[in-house]
């Protein structure tokens, strides 16, 4: 049962990063790529955000606990913070796919997506779908992701 809840884990994090690949190019996960990253609970780097990845938990996450927890770590871990995103994909239904972030993150990286996309307001975080939170990265960092191209193609 734990290898499952494991492997279903590390399946995930592989998932996102093809899912992040075409927006930020140098995605990894940090069991790949970094240690001490993996070690403030990071699983995916390279990107502008301490993306965590929970797979399964039907009963649910403290995620205000869960973010806690990783901004208080990379404080003591890490030379910068970054914002903490939490991919938390529950079960197979869409509904059950999600991203949830602090409001603070969302209202200022996001906002202007709210009117195309239902977004659920909790205290203190917001959930997305995560299909719908891909297309935001994707119409945020387009002009990113076209230089990084040229860099890595030159």
């Amino acid at each position: 049962m734990l290898l499952n809840v494991r492997r279903k884990g590390h399946n995930l994090e592989r998932s996102d990063v093809l899912d992040l690949k075409p927006i930020f190019p140098f995605a990894v996960t940090a069991r790949y790529g970094s240690k001490l990253s993996d070690d403030c609970g990071i699983d995916i780097i390279n990107i502008p955000f301490a993306w965590q990845c929970k797979a399964g938990y039907p009963k649910g996450i403290n995620y205000i606990k869960l973010i806690a927890g990783i901004e208080a770590t990379q404080l003591e871990k890490l030379p910068q913070q970054l914002p903490v995103i939490i991919h938390h994909k529950a079960g197979r239904k869409v509904e059950q796919n999600n991203i949830i972030m602090r409001q603070e993150i969302f209202l200022t990286t996001f906002v202007q997506h709210i009117k195309s996309a239902t977004v659920t307001f909790k205290p203190e975080l917001v959930i997305v779908n995560y299909r719908t939170f891909l297309i935001f990265l994707t119409d945020i960092y387009a002009t990113n992701r076209k230089s990084t191209r040229r860099m890595v193609n030159t």
